[in-house]
């Protein structure tokens, strides 16, 4: 990926961030399950808050429906930002 700036967030078993967020994209969402994905976090400990801060924004990311097509935001399936949708009712119906 040229240009992309790639952090290494686990030193201990050399995992950089992109790595942590594949995890998370695919599945883990704790320290624990991250460690358990890839290893990160399962040496001295010392990047456990950053995983937990990367797992926040990756939560953060989906509740906004941020890297989705617009196509499948429009889904009434699909409430990602918490907002409950109402739909309208049959025609003709009062209330």
């Amino acid at each position: 990926m040229p240009g992309d700036v790639r952090i290494l967030l686990c030193q201990c078993s050399s995992i950089f961030e992109h790595e942590v967020r594949a995890c998370i994209r695919k599945g883990a969402r704790t320290v624990d399950e991250v460690a358990e994905a890839c290893d990160a976090g399962t040496g001295c400990g010392s990047c456990r808050g950053t995983i937990e801060t990367v797992l926040d924004e990756e939560a953060q990311r989906r509740r906004k429906g941020d890297g989705l097509p617009d196509a499948l935001l429009q889904l009434p399936l699909f409430d990602l930002i918490g907002k409950k949708r109402q739909r309208p009712g049959p025609r003709g119906a009062s209330g």
